[in-house]
């Protein structure tokens, strides 16, 4: 038997909602400004959902949010804390801001603590993560994983017996979660894994060169 599926979760997920709840706040996104005399809100959400994904990058390139940032700086009395997001974007750090991310994932595949550390130009941060923390801010993601697999093995009509060779790959497979998750669901099985840093780019790699040579 033969069946196929998958869902769009993966490492990048995992470092977005890392990201928002970890990151996000050394950026601004507690931060207050003053609205009108006397009354404060707090900088919408909006603004750090963007610095949370490649995709969403792009959104501060237009003039007009270039400048309602700098508006919410200076009415938030330039907390230093939002001026981070200005030099985030103004200096284009938000690949090496989740490098450090994915060093702090990759530590805590091995370990119960590791530390988010990231410094650059007047960007400082550096704070303990336990493995525990870590795993509440991916769990409504290895939740995700978990029910689709429940759901594509009752649509295909496998039961759990029926398997009997698992392989695992890529980065995110070493997650302790991941690991978890699949040694509960099919606890007869040894886990085989390999490959795990260059799985994905091969994949994609190999994929191109089908669809160039259709």
């Amino acid at each position: 038997m033969m069946a196929t599926g998958g869902i769009y979760i993966g490492g990048d997920s995992f470092d977005a909602a890392f990201m928002w709840e970890v990151g996000t706040p050394y950026f601004g996104k507690h931060t207050t400004y003053e609205a009108t005399l006397g009354k404060r809100l707090t900088v919408p959400k909006s603004l750090f959902v963007n610095i949370c994904s490649w995709e969403q990058m792009n959104f501060f390139n237009g003039q007009r949010i270039k400048k309602d940032i700098e508006n919410y700086y200076y009415f938030s009395g330039n907390d230093p804390k939002f001026k981070n997001l200005i030099t985030l974007i103004d200096n284009n750090l938000g690949y090496s801001v989740f490098q450090s991310i994915e060093k702090t994932k990759i530590a805590l595949s091995k370990a119960k603590r590791s530390v988010f550390s990231y410094k650059r130009m007047d960007i400082s941060i550096k704070e303990e993560i336990s493995l525990q923390r870590y795993e509440q801010i991916i769990e409504k993601d290895v939740t995700r994983i978990e029910e689709y697999l429940n759901g594509f093995m009752l649509q295909h009509n496998i039961n759990v017996n029926d398997i009997d060779s698992l392989f695992l790959t890529g980065g995110t497979s070493m997650v302790g979660s991941i690991q978890r998750l699949f040694k509960t669901k099919f606890p007869h099985i040894t886990l085989n894994a390999g490959d795990n840093f260059k799985s994905v780019a091969k994949g994609l790699a190999y994929s191109g060169y089908l669809f160039d040579n259709k």
